[in-house]
């Protein structure tokens, strides 16, 4: 059975929200943040209590970028999602699992996602 997982692209001015995972998997040390959709959850709820969970930030879902399944994880279905920044200091909240989050300009956020970028490459030129 395929799990969603969301990925929140989180947009603040000409930055973006990113979180640096203390467990290192392959071309994932820094990320955008998000997570596995629970049972009976709609996506967008899902990327907010994600976002809030892992960085302390409010956000508001505003269009779906795309999806794919995980280049790893073949029963994992990963949804990208574009968001606004709305409120709440941007702090580790779960140190087990992050050990920073982050804003970044576009261009530096390029260059530290090593993967999953396509969706959010797309996003940041028609912001720029």
């Amino acid at each position: 059975m395929k799990k969603d997982v969301v990925v929140a692209v989180v947009v603040k001015g000409k930055e973006v929200l990113l979180i640096r995972r203390v467990s290192k998997e392959p071309g994932l040390d820094w990320c955008f943040p998000g997570g596995t959709v629970e049972q009976g959850e709609d996506i967008t709820t899902a990327a907010i209590r994600e976002v809030f969970e892992e960085t302390n930030c409010k956000i508001k879902p505003l269009a779906k970028l795309g999806e794919k399944i995980h280049p790893m994880y073949p029963h994992i279905n990963l949804i990208y999602w574009h968001c606004d920044y709305v409120d709440g200091e941007a702090r580790v909240v779960e140190p087990t699992k992050h050990e920073a989050v982050v804003w970044k300009s576009f261009n530096d956020a390029a260059n530290l996602i090593e993967r999953d970028f396509e969706f959010a490459e797309q996003l940041f030129k028609v912001l720029v």
